[in-house]
């Protein structure tokens, strides 16, 4: 998995060579595409997923409700249905997309892709992928982020820097 390769994008998103998942993992210099999906349902709820303990980044954590790499030469739309079919057993989705940003961390750079899709259905719907969820719930936005600021969880950043940008742009559409 280490020597799968991915694009390398610059600031811009914009294709500009490939390099091993092993080496954007180690170089915060290096830019890599990836793509970020909250999922809501009809209460205004998110799902939550928790990252299997054998992940290499943010183990057992509390993370966004799916995501993952680009691969070289795939489509950030091909990405986010194989990611969602993965990860969670969801097909037939209609992904938002809210926007593209830098997610820079001390060992990694991101180019993020991040959308949202409304899902109503039970959680034992969702047929996880051992390999990278060990568990999903429904969780009130404003539970989330407290649990998380309370340091009540572990849980990734993303709790509030991704679930506060798709807020904005839902905010924003309401009144344009």
């Amino acid at each position: 998995m280490e020597d799968e390769l991915l694009p390398q994008v610059d600031e811009k998103g914009m294709v500009i060579g490939s390099n091993t998942r092993e080496a954007f993992h180690k170089n915060p210099k290096i830019i890599h595409p990836v793509i970020q999906c909250w999922i809501f349902n009809s209460k205004g709820q998110i799902l939550w997923q928790r990252r299997s303990f054998k992940k290499e980044t943010s183990p057992g954590m509390w993370d966004i409700s799916c995501g993952g790499h680009i691969r070289f030469g795939e489509s950030v739309k091909t990405a986010l249905k194989r990611e969602l079919a993965e990860e969670l057993g969801i097909h037939n989705s209609k992904p938002v997309f809210v926007e593209t940003y830098i997610a820079r961390q001390e060992q990694q750079t991101e180019f993020v892709y991040l959308c949202y899709i409304v899902l109503d259905c039970n959680i034992t719907d969702f047929v996880l992928q051992e390999e990278e969820v060990i568990q999903v719930q429904w969780i009130d936005v404003w539970k989330a982020q407290l649990q998380y600021i309370s340091k009540e969880v572990e849980a990734t950043d993303f709790v509030i820097s991704g679930v506060s940008r798709i807020l904005q742009f839902l905010a924003a559409k309401q009144f344009t």
